[in-house]
């Protein structure tokens, strides 16, 4: 058994300091991403590494620490009242894929942050990493305050998460604060159409059509 959880450990990279990377992607992300493409990035963990982890964590948090109800989205930004059975069908396909989704729109995010802030001059795939990062401290925010907090208040995770992402943006875009808002929120806005985009083709592809 020891060999197993030490090869498990050496495979994921789990003593390279996943507390340390969210303490400081937490606390000072400014500080963390200088450190991370500018000096010495040894002592953290790999983006990818990070984000899988993360993402297993929150999908583990919402199916078995969170009552099951018909009316509860396992993302804050989309808590959906169903009311027939297309729309529960519909309610069970977002709960299934939603973080898996987003997980895949990393590089439509990293790609507009990318032209939106030029001035940055990073590299597209430093855009990547640091897009991937702050949805590891999202997914990291949810599997924590969404069983805390119970599906009734989910929209304070929602909130959470928002203002990590902004605050994120703020502290690390060398750009004015209001023009890296903006900014901020239409990558946001962007963001949640094209996850609507790819998730609308589900929906047309598990739900029986109406006759």
């Amino acid at each position: 058994m020891r060999d197993i959880l030490l090869s498990v450990s050496e495979t994921f990279n789990l003593d390279r300091g996943i507390l340390r990377t969210l303490r400081d992607l937490l606390v000072s992300p400014r500080d963390f991403f200088e450190t991370y493409f500018f000096r010495d990035r040894s002592s953290y963990s790999k983006p990818t590494t990070l984000l899988l982890l993360m993402l297993a964590g929150v999908t583990l948090s919402c199916r078995h620490f969170l009552p099951a109800t018909d009316s509860y989205s396992p993302n804050p930004l989309l808590t959906i009242t169903a009311s027939t059975q297309d729309e529960l069908r519909t309610l069970n396909l977002i709960r299934e894929y939603d973080d898996v989704l987003r997980l895949l729109l990393v590089p439509f995010t990293s790609l507009l942050s990318f032209f939106l802030f030029r001035k940055q001059a990073w590299h597209f795939a430093e855009h990547l990493t640091f897009n991937a990062y702050i949805l590891a401290v999202q997914f990291f925010l949810m599997a924590w305050l969404l069983p805390l907090l119970g599906h009734r208040f989910d929209w304070v995770a929602g909130m959470a998460i928002l203002v990590y992402f902004l605050a994120t943006y703020l502290s690390c875009m060398n750009e004015s604060r209001w023009i890296t808002a903006g900014k901020a929120c239409v990558i946001v806005v962007c963001s949640n159409l094209m996850f609507l985009m790819a998730f609308y083709p589900m929906t047309l592809w598990f739900l029986p059509a109406k006759g």
